[in-house]
């Protein structure tokens, strides 16, 4: 691909070299092509030119079906002017006002700047985020939430083996201020086997930290983690207030 896009900024240049009718001048802003990907409120954006409509707009379809051949029958001197304007093409800087953390909907600005001809005109211009995808607004509504709390499940029993669960329950809080998608909590008490079951309550809480969506609302990434820092005086109401507390909700 880099080899065809030398040489379609070889011809480009040639256009521009030769001065046919007036040395057309290209306003490279209109040839940029932006794509944006990741879930609504989380997306991202990429943005390049668009070489092969630049080469159709300014030499015609039929004069680069083999730039390779175009480029040879050129003298030295000319092929030495088009490599310094194919170069610059290649080499055009594009910076994008904001990139990620995209909802559908935003205005973005972008910018490119190509550098050492005269006949690129340089430019900013105004794109609409649209196509993210859409994700869930509630935790339970993940495709795969049965499989997320079975992995909660699990972890809780590979630290507690010979636990009894008496309480349990889920809570959720979305996560705005980073890259994942919030936490869930399962909260419980519980007792150890073989001994006696009201003396030996125990409340812990299993978090998944940094939960990931697909488009489909499916989980991509997942940290189980406990926090074992509760002391002997804490009963499994008051743990559950403090999160609630801390912004946490109950999952219906």
């Amino acid at each position: 691909m880099k080899k065809v896009f030398i040489f379609c900024g070889l011809c480009i240049s040639f256009l521009f070299l030769t001065g046919c009718q007036g040395q057309k001048k290209v306003n490279l802003a209109d040839y940029l092509k932006v794509s944006f990907d990741g879930a609504n409120g989380h997306g991202t954006v990429s943005a390049k030119l668009d070489e092969d409509k630049i080469m159709k707009d300014l030499y015609g379809e039929d004069a680069v079906a083999d730039p390779e051949t175009f480029v040879t029958s050129l003298d030295e001197e000319k092929k030495r002017a088009l490599m310094t304007q194919a170069s610059s093409l290649e080499n055009a800087e594009i910076k994008i006002n904001k990139k990620k953390d995209l909802s559908n909907g935003d205005k973005i600005t972008v910018t490119v700047n190509a550098r050492n001809v005269d006949e690129f005109v340089n430019g900013s211009k105004g794109f609409e985020v649209k196509g993210l995808k859409e994700v869930p607004k509630n935790i339970q509504d993940v495709s795969n939430f049965d499989e997320l709390k079975k992995e909660m499940d699990d972890s809780f029993f590979s630290f507690y083996p010979d636990g009894i669960i008496k309480d349990e329950c889920l809570m959720y809080k979305k996560d705005a201020d980073s890259d994942g998608y919030g936490e869930l909590l399962k909260v419980f008490n519980f007792s150890r086997k073989g001994k006696d079951y009201s003396s030996s309550e125990i409340v812990d809480v299993v978090s998944a930290d940094d939960i990931f969506m697909n488009g489909d609302g499916s989980v991509n990434y997942l940290m189980c983690d406990t926090y074992n820092d509760y002391s002997d005086s804490d009963d499994y109401n008051s743990v559950v207030h403090t999160f609630q507390k801390k912004g946490y909700k109950k999952v219906e």
